[in-house]
């Protein structure tokens, strides 16, 4: 009998609202079905500041193709998930339960394919309260089936590049996410309260919290190595302070940008910012950034960055029984943020 050979396909990187992870895909021998393992960081609330934890989950699962129309496949199957997350009201627990993965990805140069995928879920949580043991269903389970994930994939099989490349366009759009935890935050409060009583805050904090960015570009090229773009969309910045900005960003590329170029670059960017829950006082922003970026279409490049950023605001204050200080009696709310974002930037 001949040895069962197993066939390695791709290895890839999956995030979402409610989870982060990677994945191995293979086949047995020339199958084209995949077997795929997946393990996932939990982060359901995280990003959006509702949990300072993660919780981890592990997922089989076992593909196969629905529809295939040149570089894009139309994919589906069956698995199953257990691990220790949190829930859509509850915190973290043990759950087991059933999946199916429905997806689409597209398959672009340099072994890289790019993809959207639902995962809904049907289990059950089990929580401990007070010393007893509670079995529920699992919520966050049934947000997965309309809340998509994207990956990228970097598939062990050769691709043939041999095609030629489309003229270079002078515009271009983006999609960007990062995780942007804070560093370093300021705030230095003075106002009068109820009783009339002058009041001095001053708050330093070296602490560390997660946020996530996703932005939306514009760019347009400047001659041979230089790109200036318009960026917008939702930064979280700290705990307490979640901005909707709208940047000019401009990037200096240590190679020309052409097709063939995989290259350096450094970028800076300036805007503003308006708080989500208080749109009138916006925060100033700056941001250096320097990253690489990777070739994976005729027209199409992976971005990958490292960015420090950088915010000021006069944020709006509130008493200690958490009732809004009037203007008037607000004498003076200085608020200084930095952050360091990891993230990647698809640039179409």
């Amino acid at each position: 009998m001949a040895p069962v050979q197993i066939r390695p396909i791709s290895i890839s990187l999956e995030g979402g609202v409610q989870d982060l992870g990677f994945n191995y895909s293979y086949s047995i021998g020339n199958n084209r079905n995949t077997n795929n393992i997946s393990l996932f960081l939990d982060t359901q609330g995280l990003f959006l500041g509702k949990r300072k934890s993660v919780g981890f989950f592990a997922r089989y699962s076992y593909c196969f193709p629905l529809y295939e129309q040149g570089r894009m496949t139309l994919y589906s199957g069956p698995g199953a998930c257990a691990g220790y997350v949190a829930d859509v009201d509850s915190e973290h627990g043990a759950i087991l339960g059933l999946c199916d993965i429905m997806g689409v990805r597209y398959r672009y140069h340099r072994n890289i394919s790019l993809g959207l995928q639902i995962n809904p879920t049907l289990g059950f949580k089990m929580d401990i309260e007070e010393g007893e043991a509670h079995l529920r269903g699992y919520m966050a389970g049934l947000w997965r089936s309309i809340l998509p994930n994207i990956f990228i994939a970097y598939h062990f099989d050769q691709y043939d590049e041999s095609r030629d490349f489309y003229p270079k366009k002078n515009f271009s759009i983006g999609i960007e996410t990062s995780y942007n935890p804070t560093i370093y935050q300021y705030h230095q409060k003075r106002y009068i309260d109820a009783d009339r009583f002058r009041n001095y805050d001053e708050s330093e904090d070296w602490g560390y919290f997660s946020n996530g960015e996703l932005f939306l570009t514009l760019s347009r090229t400047l001659g041979e190595h230089a790109k200036a773009s318009l960026v917008m969309g939702y930064a979280g910045v700290c705990e307490d302070v979640r901005l909707i900005e709208c940047n000019a960003r401009g990037t200096w590329y240590f190679k020309p940008l052409n097709p063939s170029n995989d290259r350096f670059f450094v970028s800076i960017d300036g805007g503003i910012g308006f708080r989500t829950k208080e749109m009138s006082r916006p925060f100033a922003v700056f941001k250096l950034g320097m990253g690489y970026a990777m070739r994976i279409g005729p027209e199409n490049s992976l971005e990958f960055f490292i960015r420090n950023s950088h915010h000021y605001g006069s944020p709006r204050l509130y008493d200690s029984a958490n009732k809004l200080i009037p203007k008037e009696n607000t004498l003076r709310s200085d608020m200084y943020i930095t952050n360091l974002a990891f993230g990647v930037t698809l640039c179409l």
